[in-house]
């Protein structure tokens, strides 16, 4: 037997639904009776007091959101819940009851297969409006949109840093901002006066770290620190003018957010999201999801708590809140999907006072925009789309809110490019290579003879000879690629790729170009090729795999189109096959080991440690393998000799880390086996977009 909504999920008169819905009583009433909205009338009164719920209003609500593209519910109602392990009340709401309603029309579903979904004439063509102007140019890249019902307006924007460095994970509390910059290879902290100015270094003793959250009081930072490419890490409390960083228990997350009073803790660890008392004790799980938790938000009342579930190969996503019975107490009463739009959010945040909801949608050919919604309204941003203060002044990447004022602090990024450096070994520096390509994960045909590589604006794979000359492009529109390897004749080039909505897979074409076709039958996630030295078999490591434990090394047979397990390699990563066939070298994300793999024998063994980053690259003789990793917390290129396993340093590259803009995660090497880098100049920075009643 299904329970009733609790008391409080219901509204009383068609004043409170309009109220909900963000418009009249007049629209409420015609698409209750046009559309078959959920409303209910007391028992035995044919025009008597009406009333309905907010969990079925949602519902409803997210049923038209999700039909209106023909791709229905990214995780339907009942399937994703059913995974939910919540110690949730037994008056929870909507997000753990199947009970059916009847609506004024007498149907008892309200959002079954047949429920037919009817837009009126007058919305058609506020849509089609809004899709001429798009067509004709006249909504910008970036566009901040207010709803309808809102109260609060975009008065202008303001910028407030202008160092050229690439930011991220913008915070702000006691009149100042907070954010993560790229030092070199490094992700350090720093800070900004709230009103813009000087930006400040702040020292930490951790290698990379990431910000996560500010106190209230602006006196401490809640950061993750990590080394390499590990997902989860360890969670610390670090004060903000110097001092010991104290770990929050034996925390690690993904993300990780401060309460409003800073007495809770709510982070994501693998597919959950806990909550525990800012200590790191206490623990309460909030729900297992199939995807990915991201962009936890608290509610400034604290007793809300919103997180968006992402699918790291599709990147499909669907928004959640979880609801708690006041501040102080770790007692969930709900959790349920929200009805936000599919394309939400690349970031999101409330207002200080809670009345409005901004989020940033990211769609593609038409930019970012972000979207100011009153908090009491549920209605889909898709429906009211009234575009005001279109600018141009790059892709929003961050949102967080003034806690001091009715103000948005925004992060906007530059369009990517990128310059190649090569380091001379004769010269002991680094020189510029093939000047104006802007590319990176460069493979060499064994000949040395031609270069594959990535174009950075767009992704696409392309071909060139190795002076640069004779380019032409190799992948398809649509497609992503990322790294590359030519077969041993110098034939082919097997390469990642991926296709919106689909997971990356691995795809074999031509040097001369025609139709690519996927390498292998399967739908598994799979990274960098590498081939045999008789061309019929490709090694890889799975990618997006350190969440669900599904890490491990695959051989694909070229003529079966079959994937088989390398024994013995569950949990390891990046795998590279040496040009003589010998070894294979893989990663170990959670240890930081070198693993090398015993062709002929079948065994894996640690080659060498405390290697931090993610790229292996086998010289052109197979004796040596490079990698990237850290000392005395500087980053530097080194090589293992493969008979013995000795580890030489080959090039620092920390002089590189005071240039404008950044450097690349990944290396590779040139023909002749020279480390080679990729400068990446692009900027972040924030700008304050103030708000201003009517």
């Amino acid at each position: 037997v299904s329970m009733a909504p609790p008391p409080a999920d219901r509204l009383e008169s068609w004043k409170e639904i309009a109220a909900f819905l963000g418009r009249d009583e007049r629209t409420a009433m015609r698409w209750a009776k046009e559309q078959g909205m959920p409303i209910l009338r007391a028992p035995g009164l044919k025009r008597g007091r009406i009333y309905a719920y907010r969990s079925e209003l949602r519902r409803w609500v997210e049923s038209r959101s999700d039909g209106r593209n023909g791709q229905g519910s990214l995780e339907p109602i009942g399937e994703e819940e059913s995974r939910i392990h919540s110690a949730a009340s037994p008056s929870s709401d909507d997000a753990f009851s199947q009970r059916p309603s009847k609506n004024p029309m007498g149907n008892s579903e309200i959002f079954g297969r047949g429920f037919v979904r009817r837009i009126s004439v007058r919305w058609k063509l506020a849509i089609a409006a809004v899709s001429l102007a798009a067509a004709f140019g006249l909504v910008g890249r970036f566009a901040v949109r207010v709803r309808a019902a809102s109260t609060l307006r975009a008065a202008g924007f303001v910028e407030l840093t202008d160092d050229g460095r690439y930011k991220r994970n913008l915070r702000t509390s006691g009149g100042r901002l907070y954010f993560n910059e790229m030092e070199g290879m490094h992700e350090v902290l720093a800070s900004a006066p709230i009103q813009g100015g000087a930006i400040t270094p702040i020292e930490t003793p951790f290698t990379n770290v990431d910000l996560q959250d500010v106190s209230n009081d602006g006196k401490h930072l809640l950061v993750s620190s990590y080394e390499g490419a590990e997902a989860e890490r360890k969670l610390w409390i670090l004060p903000v003018q110097g001092g010991d960083a104290q770990r929050v228990g034996e925390i690690s997350a993904r993300y990780a957010r401060w309460s409003p009073n800073n007495q809770r803790i709510a982070f994501s660890f693998g597919p959950a999201v806990e909550v525990v008392d800012a200590d790191g004790s206490g623990p309460r799980v909030v729900g297992t999801f199939r995807w990915t938790p991201k962009y936890l938000t608290w509610s400034p009342d604290g007793k809300r708590l919103r997180f968006l579930l992402l699918d790291e190969a599709s990147q499909e996503r669907s928004a959640w809140e979880a609801s708690f019975a006041d501040e102080t107490a770790i007692k969930i009463t709900s959790v349920h999907r929200l009805s936000i739009d599919s394309d939400c959010c690349a970031d999101w945040a409330w207002t200080r006072d809670g009345k409005y909801f901004a989020y940033l949608l990211s769609k593609p050919h038409s930019g970012t925009r972000l979207v100011l919604n009153p908090e009491q309204s549920i209605w889909p941003e898709w429906l009211d789309p009234k575009p005001s203060l279109p600018v141009t002044i790059g892709a929003l990447e961050g949102l967080v809110p003034s806690t001091s004022s009715d103000a948005l602090y925004v992060l906007t990024t530059s369009t990517e490019r990128g310059q190649l450096l090569k380091y001379s070994v004769s010269e002991q520096a680094f020189e510029t290579y093939l000047p104006g390509l802007s590319a990176r994960y460069l493979s060499f045909s064994r000949d040395g003879k031609w270069i594959a590589y990535i174009n950075i604006a767009d992704a696409s794979l392309w071909r060139c000879k190795a002076d640069g000359s004779d380019a032409m492009q190799l992948s398809p529109a649509g497609v992503s690629a990322q790294l590359s390897s030519w077969s041993p004749d110098g034939t082919r080039i097997a390469f990642m790729g991926k296709v919106t909505g689909r997971p990356w897979r691995i795809f074999l074409v031509g040097k001369d170009g025609g139709s690519p076709e996927e390498a292998a039958n399967g739908d598994d996630e799979q990274g960098a090729p590498t081939w045999s030295p008789d061309g019929r078999f490709l090694v890889y490591g799975i990618v997006f795999c350190q969440e669900t434990h599904t890490c491990g090394i695959r051989r694909i047979n070229l003529k079966t189109h079959q994937t088989q397990a390398v024994p013995g390699s569950q949990g390891l990563r990046t795998a590279r096959w040496s040009p003589d066939g010998r070894f294979i070298a893989a990663l170990q994300p959670e240890t930081h080991d070198v693993m090398l793999f015993n062709v002929q024998t079948q065994r894996w063994s640690v080659l060498t440690g405390a290697t931090t980053g993610d790229d292996l690259n086998w010289s052109h003789d197979s004796q040596f393998l490079y990698i990237d990793s850290l000392q005395d917390d500087k980053p530097i290129i080194d090589r293992v000799r493969i008979r013995d396993a000795q580890r030489f340093s080959v090039v620092g590259v920390s002089s590189l880390e005071r240039m404008t803009g950044q450097l690349g995660v990944w290396f590779g090497l040139t023909a002749d086996d020279s480390p080679l880098l990729v400068h990446l100049l692009q900027s972040s920075e924030v700008y304050a977009l103030h708000l201003t009643g009517p």
